[in-house]
């Protein structure tokens, strides 16, 4: 006795299909792990910069996480700020779009008053800079005063 789900055209329509989606499955995984693959700014960097007597004036901190967000560590002499937002790399890895949304300490209560601390950038507008990736472990942000090394910690 015929039965369509043992042979005939249902079963090889079923096995194709099965088939179709497992590769479209296997293409999606690979596409994924791919885009993961070509965003080389994902990790920790670093940033310093040097007074003309050698002496470290500040440094910046960035880690940049594959799920576009970011955190960033500012220390400059008597001050560290920790600010949160979200990036976008362009395809290109030319351009590099910051959206500061949040950061901390918002006052300094020392000598027995308590003063507000303002963020050092812009909160909550894009602001875009110029990238160019020397290696896989530098790159190099153009801002207004010219241009910052950035060297990857992890």
């Amino acid at each position: 006795m015929y039965s369509p789900d043992k042979c005939g055209p249902n079963r090889s329509m079923k096995r194709h299909l099965s088939a179709l989606m497992m590769l479209v499955a296997a293409l999606l995984a690979l596409m994924h792990a791919a885009s993961a693959q070509q965003n080389p700014i994902v990790g920790v960097w670093s940033y310093s910069a040097y007074r003309s007597d050698g002496q470290q004036s500040h440094a910046f901190f960035f880690q940049f996480g594959p799920d576009g967000r970011f955190r960033q560590q500012m220390v400059i002499p008597g001050l560290t700020q920790n600010y949160v937002g979200a990036y976008q790399l362009s395809p290109d890895l030319g351009t590099l779009s910051l959206v500061y949304y949040d950061y901390d300490p918002k006052q300094d209560c020392r000598y027995g008053a308590c003063y507000p601390i303002r963020p050092i950038v812009a909160m909550n507008s894009p602001i875009n800079a110029q990238i160019r990736f020397l290696s896989a472990a530098r790159f190099e942000m153009m801002d207004a005063s010219g241009p910052m090394l950035w060297v990857r910690a992890q």
